[in-house]
């Protein structure tokens, strides 16, 4: 009898531990699906800044931008702006180009990108020197996030900037901590970048520009360290930025906009099930 009742018991106290675990699991969805709901919100008001792959066509035709997330939104992003009214290679029509790799990634990556996009917005109307316009931003940076807190000294993004006049085959280019590659007949030129962030340094940064030649079928790519960085491969480790450069130049035969895709089933064979370390965005343009 006594073993009966205490069977009877644990059993009873299972269904009502049962019980309380599925409220729990229900709980905890419900949390789940409101917070992957406001996530997914994000996403599109993030998507809404960045200039649809038709606006970015209808301004650079010959271009692709490959642009994946690690979780839904993004700490990377991409700006493009038109000086003139003109299109691509309109007589006095000059295109510019922003890649930045923001400090972290999932939401507050994206709180970061946004600010990133407004800024450079604000920055376009004073100047269209890639160099002032970096400047601009980190100024701006600073002020918002109060950068002489220690709390706020890493925040910040790596930024490579471009600034393309095609009447004039040249290009401007301004980078923090992200460099630019150019792929001319079959050669990769490397143009660096400044070795700072933009908004890290408490006194700022001054920004130069390189001035750089650009011909007819040379292929520009700017990218941010989430293609190179990411682990795969049968020894699962990264792939790493000189088989990244390889890979550009393995895929010249492609026509330009193709070659996205080609990067997006490289990377997805390359991860396998293996998880994506952070966010992914290459950009490429053929002149």
């Amino acid at each position: 009898l006594l073993s009966t009742f205490f069977i009877f018991n644990i059993n009873k106290n299972k269904q009502k531990n049962n019980i309380v675990l599925q409220e729990k699991k229900a709980e905890i969805e419900i949390q789940k699906k409101s917070i992957t709901d406001s996530i997914n919100y994000a996403y599109r008001i993030q998507k809404s800044i960045l200039p649809s792959l038709e606006q970015f066509h209808a301004i650079i035709p010959h271009s692709f931008v490959f642009n994946k997330p690690k979780d839904i939104v993004s700490g990377d992003f991409y700006w493009l702006h038109e000086t003139s009214p003109f299109k691509y290679s309109s007589v006095n029509s000059k295109v510019l180009l922003a890649l930045a790799d923001c400090t972290g990634h999932g939401v507050p990556g994206a709180f970061m990108s946004m600010m990133g996009v407004e800024l450079l917005n604000e920055a376009v109307n004073e100047s269209h020197s890639p160099a002032k316009i970096l400047q601009l931003v980190d100024e701006g940076i600073r002020k918002a996030l109060h950068t002489n807190n220690i709390e706020s000294k890493k925040d910040g993004m790596d930024m490579a900037l471009c600034a393309f006049d095609f009447e004039k085959n040249t290009m401007k280019f301004c980078g923090a901590n992200r460099p630019v590659y150019r792929i001319r007949k079959g050669q990769l030129d490397i143009f660096a970048p400044q070795k700072t962030a933009v908004g890290f340094s408490e006194q700022g940064f001054i920004f130069e520009n390189k001035e750089i030649d650009i011909q007819k079928d040379d292929c520009i790519y700017l990218f941010s360290d989430g293609y190179s960085d990411q682990f795969g491969g049968e020894r699962d480790k990264k792939l790493t930025t000189k088989k990244f450069k390889d890979l550009l130049l393995s895929i010249q035969v492609v026509p330009i906009r193709e070659q996205g895709l080609v990067l997006e089933d490289f990377i997805s064979k390359w991860a396998g099930a293996r998880a994506q370390v952070d966010d992914i965005l290459v950009i490429g343009l053929k002149v």
